[in-house]
């Protein structure tokens, strides 16, 4: 099974945007392999920098005898236009598909300090092996709030399973404008 996995993420302000009105808080950035009965193998980072590079790779013997690969490059800079978050993933899995999972994921926090716009474009092209196995994409967007915890604001997800769609396609999403009111603390997700 090979998975491509494209995503940017893009927050844009209707107004001059400048560095210091797009605080970056946190972030978890993740790929991991987890075979059941052999172990897990994974790479990423929580440490954020502007600009930001980082290439992960991991490698996993799996169950058959194959070696099972996540790749990922992320690149991540905010300036005084814009913020953009860019991934480029690479998944090969092989082995028992009931007992095998590569995934990329990242939850990313975020304080615009300026009212601002977020827009998500996302391509994910899968070939699915033989067997039973899933191919998903999802993203999400929350916005914290002090009294009731987080708020949904965003979501996306879609899927194929082999039982019942097309071992091989693509999911694509144009997500619309989303408002982000500035003073706001928003958790970005994908996986």
């Amino acid at each position: 099974m090979r998975q491509r996995f494209f995503i940017i993420v893009v927050l844009l302000s209707p107004a001059t945007l400048r560095a210091s009105e797009v605080n970056v808080d946190s972030w978890s950035l993740s790929s991991l392999i987890h075979a059941h009965g052999v172990g897990f193998a994974g790479d990423g980072t929580g440490a954020v920098a502007n600009p930001f590079h980082k290439v992960d790779h991991a490698a996993l013997p799996s169950p058959g005898g194959a070696t099972s690969t996540v790749d990922a490059e992320y690149s991540a800079s905010w300036s005084g236009d814009n913020f953009i978050f860019l991934i480029e993933m690479t998944h090969a899995a092989a082995g028992n598909p009931l007992s095998l999972v590569t995934r990329s994921s990242a939850n990313i926090w975020i304080v615009p300090e300026v009212d601002s716009t977020l827009r998500i474009d996302a391509e994910y092209n899968y070939a699915l092996g033989p067997g039973i196995r899933t191919a998903l994409m999802e993203t999400t967007i929350f916005q914290e709030n002090a009294s009731t915890g987080e708020v949904f604001i965003y979501g996306y997800q879609e899927y194929a399973v082999t039982l019942g769609d097309p071992p091989v396609g693509q999911f694509t999403l144009d997500s619309p404008d989303i408002p982000l009111p500035a003073g706001s603390r928003y958790l970005l997700g994908y996986r």
